[in-house]
């Protein structure tokens, strides 16, 4: 508030002398005595009571620690962070950081836990001056499991299963969400979609729309992206970049999906994002599925449904049957 700001070395900056010498603490003592410094200055317990949600501890360095070999680290779940050096300055460095305040864990690819680059919870820019990425799918379709950012019905969870042969919708990249009410007469707008897999592990797919807040992304530019993440999508999870889908490619879920034991495709059948228009900003989700014979000797695969429509990024996710 305007009374705290008075007491600031600027608007939300607090320059604080600590007694103890950095090369005589841990970053742990340093924050926890500044933090004391603070309270005593701005005369209010920090966070709740000074009205804060997060608090960034700036450092000169890491000296006492057993492992000086970082740039910052945050609480899980909770609201402090620490930099070192000139690593505050860095606005990815930063949403990094708050991402695992906000209870995110990392996002990787490859065995890599931080490689995702679809991902400001993989490793972010580090400068001050790229800081345009968002979160993937799976952190995403977090976000929104706690009632933030993203209006639910936007945030789909589907099971392919027999008793559901198909799905068409609309998907919008996280950076043109502001777009997305335009569709609200549409049938199944979605900004990220689960694919349950009856597992705590599930896929999360997205469009990977690089443009706005989004126009610093360093991995699957324009892309159909699937990101697989555990704890069903609710909780504290590594995510892992999957794979990322330009047009006419596929992927393939494996022969053995969920209950049926079918192989599950994922093809991208159209992406384009080079006209103006809201339209060419979507693209078409579509599922197929064979229609099962059981009783003849070999399957052979009936589609029950397609939609394509021109000119939208589309997807189409389809079972191979087995030979039974």
């Amino acid at each position: 508030g305007t009374s705290l700001n008075k007491k600031m070395t600027a608007e939300g900056v607090l320059d604080v002398t600590i007694e103890s010498s950095l090369k005589k603490i841990t970053t742990v003592d340093a924050w926890q005595e500044a933090r004391k410094k603070a309270e005593e200055i701005l005369q209010c317990d920090i966070p709740d009571k000074c009205g804060f949600h997060h608090v960034a501890f700036l450092m000169k360095g890491c000296y006492k620690d057993s492992y000086c070999g970082w740039a910052a680290y945050a609480y899980i779940n909770w609201w402090p962070m620490v930099f070192i050096d000139n690593y505050g300055a860095y606005p990815s460095v930063v949403m990094h950081e708050i991402g695992h305040n906000l209870n995110m864990a990392h996002s990787g690819k490859d065995k890599s836990v931080y490689a995702d680059h679809t991902c400001v919870m993989g490793n972010p820019h580090w400068t001050e001056d790229l800081d345009k990425q968002c979160f993937n799918p799976a952190k995403n379709f977090y976000i929104a499991s706690q009632n933030g950012w993203y209006d639910k019905k936007y945030v789909l969870t589907l099971e392919m299963d027999l008793d559901h042969p198909y799905w068409t919708g609309h998907f919008v990249g996280v950076a043109e969400y502001d777009k997305i009410a335009a569709y609200e007469t549409e049938k199944n707008v979605a900004v990220v979609l689960k694919l349950e897999t009856d597992s705590d592990q599930d896929y999360f797919i997205g469009f990977n729309r690089k443009t706005g807040q989004n126009s610093d992304n360093k991995l699957a530019s324009d892309e159909v992206t699937i990101i697989q993440a555990g704890s069903d999508g609710v909780k504290y999870s590594q995510s892992w970049f999957v794979d990322g889908l330009a047009e006419d490619e596929s992927y393939s879920f494996g022969d053995k999906w969920g209950g049926i034991k079918e192989e599950l495709i994922l093809t991208v059948s159209k992406i384009d994002t080079t006209q103006k228009s809201l339209d060419m900003q979507m693209f078409k989700l579509f599922w197929e599925m064979p229609f099962l014979l059981l009783h003849l000797p070999l399957l052979q695969a009936v589609l029950l449904h397609r939609l394509v429509l021109p000119k939208l990024p589309s997807l189409r996710l389809r079972w191979h049957p087995l030979c039974h």
